[in-house]
């Protein structure tokens, strides 16, 4: 069960009793009111504003996700990475996706591949950590050319990660109660999206 702090006092939600003056005398507001704490997700963009385009032999991207205090992860977040990229690759080309310096899930970049399509993964609970998260998508792409110094420049050697990839966090909040009367008078919840400003 999750409590949730009002300051008591007048108010639209005051119920009120006549006194022997007449004078109506104001119920204080319950302190605590209970309210049913359950499981939220939320979707936190992975690219923000615009798609990343990588180019040449090595690109990668890397995103931060903030956990913010007072949550618990309630399961393992999903990642969904949406890629398109040069259909002249060579299979030897490959992405692998890193968190907190974890390499967690590698592919080939193939032409089967070559369109935009979503790419689903879950990322292990045990390694997400609070403060900052890395999250990182490192790219090595070559082209069918097999001419490594070529391809350092070759505009058609490219890959672009879309900025509708998200990782999706289910999330529940903790009870706020054992923090100190002091905390407790001035916690206000920030949600991911304001943890995550600068994601």
């Amino acid at each position: 069960m999750l409590f949730f702090l009002l300051l008591a006092g007048r108010g639209a939600g005051a119920a009120e009793k006549p006194t022997k003056t007449g004078e109506a005398e104001a119920k204080p507001i319950p302190l605590f009111v209970p309210v049913e704490a359950g499981i939220q997700s939320v979707k936190l963009p992975v690219v923000e504003q615009r798609d990343f385009v990588g180019s040449g032999l090595f690109s990668n991207h890397t995103a931060w996700l903030a956990i913010p205090k007072h949550i618990d992860l309630m399961g393992n977040p999903k990642l969904v990475f949406y890629l398109s990229h040069s259909n002249i690759l060579s299979k030897t080309s490959t992405v692998t996706v890193w968190f907190n310096e974890q390499p967690i899930y590698s592919m080939n970049l193939v032409p089967e591949t070559a369109a935009k399509a979503p790419h689903e993964i879950e990322i292990p609970q045990n390694l997400l950590k609070e403060d900052l998260n890395s999250l990182e998508f490192r790219f090595f792409t070559i082209s069918n050319v097999q001419e490594p110094c070529q391809d350092l420049d070759n505009p058609a050697n490219w890959v672009v990660l879309h900025k509708d990839s998200s990782l999706q966090v289910p999330y529940i909040v903790r009870n706020i109660f054992k923090e100190t009367i002091f905390e407790r008078m001035i916690l206000s919840f920030q949600d991911f999206s304001e943890a995550n400003a600068t994601f």
